[in-house]
């Protein structure tokens, strides 16, 4: 099992109602790298208007599926879409601080791996699994995204909004 830690800048992607990732083409060609759940975490510096979300544990999936409806590639998207088999978007009340829950990683992710978006992929041999196991734990239960309850894919529309890439830089 590979599990991508996503640095989030903002809320909207992964779509909370759907549980859809990429739906604002957020990470890109990431999305395509062949992982089988995702952790998303709030980056040391979002937008001015998520600074809630800032270093705390946002969102889960696990059983990860891409599918490509015909809109993703008439609006030029840089990757497909992602479902997943269970879904966890964290609210005020459910977001963790990252450091609390996975010590070393937040270590790793906000302190001696300057990228503020880099994204990390972490196997069964790493050394942050035990870690990354334990925040899967927290959505091993959730719902499937909307796209496996029955929701038909034209249910699932581009939103007209993108993600601005943002450019890998130092936090700091």
């Amino acid at each position: 099992m590979r599990v991508l830690s996503d640095r989030r800048t903002h809320e909207n992607d992964p779509d909370e109602a759907t549980g859809v990732f990429g739906n604002e083409d957020c990470m890109g060609h990431v999305r395509a790298w062949g992982f089988s759940a995702v952790i998303g975490v709030g980056g040391i510096k979002p937008w001015s208007d998520f600074k809630h979300i800032a270093c705390k544990i946002t969102w889960i999936g696990i059983g990860a599926r891409t599918f490509e409806p015909d809109w993703i590639k008439k609006a030029k998207y840089r990757g497909p879409l992602v479902a997943f088999d269970h879904f966890k978007y964290c609210y005020d009340a459910d977001q963790k601080l990252l450091k609390e829950i996975a010590p070393m990683l937040a270590r790793h992710m906000y302190e001696e791996y300057k990228c503020a978006r880099a994204p990390l992929l972490v196997g069964e041999s790493s050394q942050f699994w035990p870690e990354v196991k334990g925040i899967l734990d927290l959505a091993k239960n959730a719902p499937p995204s909307a796209h496996f309850r029955g929701v038909p894919p034209g249910n699932l529309q581009e939103t007209g909004r993108k993600c601005r890439p943002s450019s890998f830089h130092n936090p700091k």
